[in-house]
């Protein structure tokens, strides 16, 4: 009776274990310290794996920050005014590269070749005229030849009051 009980005991407590049925007696024993001691492992390995998880996670912001200040930098020194909001870029670089690439690109480099800005004729031009740099702000800015003459004109001082 009782040896029985205590053996179908055994067993059942080695098949809930997962173990090896033919393992009985001190084995059984050494058997769930040995399973113990594993789970002990399993432990100190989810442990390490988010210790690298937060590892790999700085490096990937690390990396996504050293990629826009790169980017944003350097369409600042190609002559895209976006100083003001360099940190406003930066910031959504890192989150949508494309996005900020494809915006950025758009605008036009306001420096190029040493800075170009509007303004009255050059001497031995007429205000009616564009000149080169004037060609070269129109194809960077994208504008209509008409109105940037207009107000060229008008700079020069060439108007005679009426709208153009």
């Amino acid at each position: 009776g009782a040896v029985a009980l205590h053996s179908q005991q055994l067993t059942a407590i080695t098949k809930a274990a997962g173990l090896d049925p033919a393992v009985s007696g001190d084995g059984l024993v050494l058997a769930l310290q040995t399973q113990r001691a594993g789970a002990g492992d399993t432990a100190t390995m989810a442990t390490t794996i988010l210790s690298l998880q937060a590892q790999l996670s700085t490096e990937t912001e690390t990396r996504k920050s050293r990629e826009a200040v790169a980017f944003v930098d350097g369409q600042i020194k190609a002559g895209k005014m976006i100083v003001p909001l360099r940190e406003h870029y930066i910031s959504r670089h890192m989150a949508d590269p494309a996005s900020v690439e494809k915006e950025i690109t758009a605008f036009p480099a306001l420096n190029v070749g040493g800075g170009v800005t509007l303004h009255a004729a050059q001497p031995g031009t007429s205000a009616d005229e564009l000149t080169g740099e004037d060609k070269q702000v129109i194809a960077k800015m994208n504008l209509d030849p008409t109105a940037y003459l207009a107000q060229k004109k008008k700079n020069a001082g060439s108007g005679d009051g009426r709208a153009a």
